[in-house]
């Protein structure tokens, strides 16, 4: 399957609608892992009486960080977007004043099809943390096995019961280690 599919297209579409909207209104949820080794957000984002997007950004006690966005369409996952990053101190850059960071990024792109994932895509980047964006954009796409959609259309079944107690355990279940 390529980006190029019917399918793909109409997923892209529903994406690019989601993003446009400026009506929708906006809850958030936030979590502590136990003992304080990680923290996150969910932030729903609603419009005509239905979720149609959810971002969580989840930290471990580290240099780890996962951000998750899902795109709905009637209440089902259509499109998943996963970053899953860390950063560490270089001490090839920067002054002891002003220390330097290097950031990776591996971004993962799940296009969903009546529950499953049909087209799976990820991309890699490495570099100075203040260009990573840039250099994540430019950065090729790669085939992705879609190892992990499942468990990131889990993470996306919890995120769209809501700001709930029982979604907060649900979400520190599957994003806290």
């Amino acid at each position: 399957m390529s980006l190029d599919d019917p399918r793909i297209q109409k997923i892209r579409a529903r994406y690019q609608d989601i993003q446009a909207r400026k009506d929708m209104t906006r809850s958030e949820l936030r979590f502590e892992c136990a003992g304080g080794e990680g923290r996150g957000e969910l932030r729903l984002y609603k419009a005509d009486g239905a979720i149609q997007k959810a971002e969580i950004a989840a930290a471990d006690a580290g240099h780890g960080e996962s951000t998750y966005q899902f795109y709905y369409h009637q209440g089902q996952l259509v499109f998943a977007l996963h970053d899953d990053g860390s950063w560490a101190f270089d001490g090839t850059r920067g002054t002891p004043d002003k220390p330097a960071t290097t950031s990776s990024v591996t971004q993962r792109r799940y296009y969903v099809h009546e529950g499953e994932p049909v087209l799976c895509i990820k991309k890699h980047a490495k570099g100075p943390t203040e260009k990573l964006g840039p250099l994540l954009e430019q950065a090729p796409n790669g085939p992705d096995d879609c190892s992990r959609a499942k468990e990131t259309q889990q993470i996306a079944s919890a995120a769209l019961a809501g700001a709930k107690p029982k979604t907060r355990d649900e979400l520190k279940r599957l994003l806290c280690n």
